[in-house]
């Protein structure tokens, strides 16, 4: 990064928080695969919710 010129480390997931809550990449891809059904849940209303 243009800001960070020496950093030794890399951002791989572009979280801009201080707390990451996987402790492993088979956790992050648990969490990930969530996060990308959740539109597919939240468009069923109470009943995307139900019928999982």
């Amino acid at each position: 990064m243009d800001d960070e010129p020496d950093a030794t480390t890399f951002d791989l997931v572009l979280k801009n928080i201080p707390i990451f809550l996987c402790n492993t990449a088979k956790h992050y891809l648990f969490i990930q695969e969530i996060i990308n059904d959740l539109p597919r849940y939240l468009a069923g209303g109470i009943g995307g919710f139900t019928n999982c």
